[in-house]
């Protein structure tokens, strides 16, 4: 799985200085309790924006279990503008709320 360049900054290693490190990393699997469907969750950078803050939370998708296949979605969460350095995303499931931490 690697970002597209279009809906997620392309990054190779570490790019920027601390409050401004851009992103593709930090995955998170979690296996939806209601579908069955295996997600990743991961923090990413968004591509061509003019704020170094652009601090994204995307998302990809198996169907087929953690051994994918894996179609990366569009983010969940984009900070653009707000906040850079969005650390470790983890969704958790409690009674009939999604908790995205």
């Amino acid at each position: 799985m690697a970002p597209d360049g279009t809906t997620y900054l392309r990054v190779a290693g570490t790019v920027g200085c601390t409050g401004t490190i851009k992103a593709f990393r930090d995955p998170a699997y979690f296996r939806d309790p209601r579908s069955g469907r295996s997600m990743l969750f991961f923090t990413a950078s968004k591509p061509g924006s003019v704020s170094p803050w652009n601090g994204l939370i995307g998302v990809a998708v198996s169907d087929a279990g953690p051994a994918g296949p894996w179609h990366i979605l569009p983010p969940v969460v984009c900070a653009e503008g707000v906040n850079n350095e969005l650390e470790r995303p983890h969704m958790r499931v409690s009674g009939n709320h999604y908790y995205l931490f």
